[in-house]
């Protein structure tokens, strides 16, 4: 028999956004469905890089982010081109995560907290700015509804009226135990596999791996790629999984009314680096801590302003990458330069201390300090 449920708020999408914004809610003590189409605990082929910024979304989420159970630090960062190899030594260790491990360590802290969550179940459709619809035939009522649902967000196309389009896509596998030995450990990238994109490949120990290549959709090339990195790391993997990575153009409109768009919903995806984990774990805090307390579709665009800026100057730094010339060109230079390319790697990719725009202009000022020196 059919159901209607009425909640203060109903989330689409139990995934790091979701989650996320849910466990900040419950905090406020606000009566919170999620509703989720996979069951837990689930799979998501993701390398786990995680930045400083988002360990600091995760200690505010009340995790210790120093529990090597779970979360794998590592100082030492490989790039790998053409044969050569570069070794950079960060000053501060960063981490890597199980996707499957976290996901799954989210839930259970929003469902210990009193957080509702209906597994297995599709939204289908939001009736009105207040009614959704679930594939079980249940109606849920709800005075905000958050659309966490992924590169292809049902609620993102609801409030914007278009069909939101990523060529970017991610081939390669998690391991969690056992794992090879034989896996090259810390933070390894492959920059020679694809020309729009990197092959990764990061280990801990012998209790974490994620190996893949991210790049964009153009007739195999990223599969091609991950095939070939997984046999210069001597794996024989027949069961690579593929997912999408969202980096076409961000939500034109972010939010609107009672409904608001997180994590990969948004767009706001570093098409760079492919990083969307820093994104959810923020958008999910703004929604958690600030929705129906002020919050407007106006002050949570202002507040995502430095992330959506983030985004934008990677794109532009992403179409020059595209260019294999450039590429190969920018990536020799940092090899010829290790302490800059460190400097970049720490202030603009793990503290996000600068865009990607300041790239060309600090290397610049870099070159000139040391001809000043000599």
């Amino acid at each position: 028999m059919m159901k209607i449920q009425e909640f203060d708020i109903v989330i689409v999408g139990a995934g790091i956004a979701g989650l996320t914004a849910g466990i900040h809610l419950r905090k406020r003590n606000l009566s919170v469905l999620i509703i989720e189409k996979a069951v837990f605990p689930r799979k998501k082929l993701c390398g786990g890089f995680l930045t400083y910024p988002a360990i600091r979304e995760i200690v505010a989420l009340g995790f210790d982010s120093t529990d090597n159970s779970i979360f794998y630090p590592s100082s030492d960062v490989f790039i790998h081109h053409h044969g050569s190899e570069l070794k950079l030594k960060l000053t501060q260790d960063a981490y890597m995560v199980s996707r499957f491990d976290f996901d799954h360590m989210l839930c259970r802290k929003y469902l210990e907290m009193g957080g509702e969550l209906i597994e297995g179940t599709r939204a289908t459709c939001i009736a009105d700015d207040n009614t959704l619809l679930l594939d079980n035939g249940d109606t849920l009522r709800f005075n905000i509804l958050i659309g966490a649902d992924g590169a292809n967000s049902m609620v993102r196309k609801y409030i914007n009226r278009d069909i939101q389009r990523s060529d970017g896509f991610c081939v390669g596998k998690n391991y969690s135990l056992p794992i090879s030995s034989s896996l090259p450990q810390g933070f390894h990238l492959y920059m020679d596999l694809i020309d729009e994109g990197y092959g990764w490949c990061f280990a801990y120990t012998d209790r974490y791996a994620s190996v893949g290549v991210g790049g964009t959709k153009k007739d195999g090339m990223v599969l091609d790629a991950a095939k070939q990195l997984f046999a210069r790391l001597h794996i024989d993997e027949p069961h690579l999984e593929g997912a999408i990575i969202p980096n076409g153009k961000p939500a034109n409109i972010l939010a609107s009314g009672n409904i608001f768009l997180a994590g990969d919903a948004t767009g706001l995806v570093d098409s760079v680096l492919g990083e969307g984990i820093y994104p959810a774990l923020l958008a999910g805090r703004i929604i958690g801590s600030k929705v129906g307390a002020g919050l407007t579709a106006k002050t949570y665009r202002k507040e995502l302003k430095e992330l959506t800026e983030i985004c934008q100057s990677a794109r532009i730094l992403g179409k020059l990458l595209a260019d294999k010339n450039i590429k190969d060109m920018l990536v020799h230079k940092g090899f010829s330069h290790p302490h800059f390319l460190k400097y970049l790697c720490e202030e603009i990719v793990l503290k996000k201390n600068q865009s990607y725009s300041h790239v060309l202009p600090s290397y610049m000022n870099g070159r000139k300090k040391l001809s000043a020196r000599s």
